[in-house]
């Protein structure tokens, strides 16, 4: 384009900024709809998923005709966002196809066609720029197609990094854990936005070398507790202290070096059984993996498979048992070489003879290890060394 015309390149080079301010407006336009679009589409599916849930309530209570119409209202809140992002996307697309189309392109024909009538530009060498710069407002086209997609996915991915993110309010220093033990002091939670307690004046101290179990109606706050103790969520009143030390006092880095959590829904990827131990210490030796495995008994279910350590495992690994799903998962947790264990109702779908075993190797973790099981059953709380029950 230059070589062509050294004026018209200029004329374009000073036009061609309308386009990024206007993408810049209309992004900013598109991100907030959209944010907004995405609130209320939370709010609408999590109203969904409740009443589909407890159906059985809404049909006892005769409720079907009050559903219905809060279903209607949501359906039209969610209609109308859903359109207001469409139309910001469809002026955004409207301005920035005037600006190419009639300001800029008619600027530049206007420009062309004066230095044209001076003799400063041939009919061929216009041509060729107009066709150059042709080029190039296509792509500044595709650029803010690109924009305005990534501004109306922005909410979703800020939603995932600020559920990833584990956020320190001010720089610690690294702190070292001399005694051994697990303290929760007067402890008090409740989520946002809601104005119940979930948990309340909650006291227990574990020592090492303790299994406790942990008890209490559904909803009382038992995975809540644990929640608190990995420092995902901050208690409103009380401590939290891991070997003397107040968790927030403590990176989360630190923290997590000291705790594992085992869930009761284990998720294990479609990779080898090698590749999803290495989750948890992608550094760690063979010798580690098998000795992780020996202390979960799981280590001659692993050699007698033909591929040992290099099976792959199916979706959440569904070619395992129960018992062995969860034994992989603890020797996962064991690589971690935390001093505290939590497990979060892992018996919850084995049978009785995958449950005696899981109880067996809970007992045998606990002579080096702080062990804290939440759990309804009653061999566990037999076997507890305390029971610690949360009442509403």
């Amino acid at each position: 384009m230059v070589y062509c015309n050294v004026p018209l390149s200029g004329l374009c080079i000073i036009l061609i900024p309308l386009n990024f301010y206007s993408i810049k407006k209309c992004g900013k336009l598109v991100e907030q709809s959209s944010k907004a679009y995405r609130e209320g589409f939370s709010e609408y599916e999590g109203f969904l998923l409740h009443s589909l849930t407890n159906w059985k309530e809404v049909k006892v209570n005769n409720l079907e005709k009050t559903l219905e119409r809060q279903f209607d209202s949501k359906w039209v809140h969610l209609s109308k966002l859903y359109t207001k992002t469409e139309i910001v996307k469809f002026f955004n697309t409207l301005i920035v196809s005037f600006q190419q189309l009639v300001l800029i392109q008619a600027g530049v024909y206007v420009a062309g066609g004066v230095l044209l009538v001076q003799g400063r530009i041939s009919i061929s060498s216009l041509l060729i720029f107009v066709n150059y710069y042709a080029i190039l407002l296509s792509q500044i086209n595709r650029f803010s197609d690109s924009v305005i997609a990534l501004k109306e996915q922005k909410n979703s991915v800020d939603r995932v990094m600020d559920a990833l993110a584990v956020k320190q309010d001010k720089e610690v220093e690294k702190v070292e854990f001399k005694q051994k033990g697990l303290e929760i002091e007067y402890v008090d939670f409740h989520y946002p936005g809601s104005s119940q307690r979930i948990l309340h004046n909650v006291n227990l101290k574990i020592l090492e070398n303790m299994l406790v179990v942990i008890t209490g109606a559904s909803g009382c706050g038992k995975s809540t507790l644990f929640k608190l103790i990995a420092g995902i969520n901050k208690p409103d009143n009380g401590r939290i202290l891991i070997h003397g030390v107040d968790i927030s006092s403590i990176s989360h880095e630190q923290l997590m070096s000291q705790v594992s959590i085992i869930m009761q829904d284990v998720y294990f990827f479609p990779l080898t059984i090698r590749e999803n131990l290495l989750i948890a210490k992608p550094d760690a030796t063979d010798e580690e993996l098998w000795a992780v495995c020996g202390e979960a008994n799981i280590e001659q279910m692993i050699r007698e498979l033909p591929e040992k350590m290099e099976t792959v495992l199916s979706e959440n690994a569904a070619n395992l048992s129960g018992g062995q799903r969860q034994r992989l998962a603890i020797a996962r947790a064991l690589l971690q070489k935390t001093s505290i264990l939590l497990f979060d109702e892992i018996s919850s779908a084995l049978d009785s003879d995958n449950e005696k075993a899981i109880v067996k190797l809970l007992k045998e973790l606990a002579r080096e290890h702080i062990v804290v099981c939440i759990s309804h059953k009653e061999l566990f709380k037999e076997q507890a060394s305390c029971l610690f029950t949360i009442k509403e």
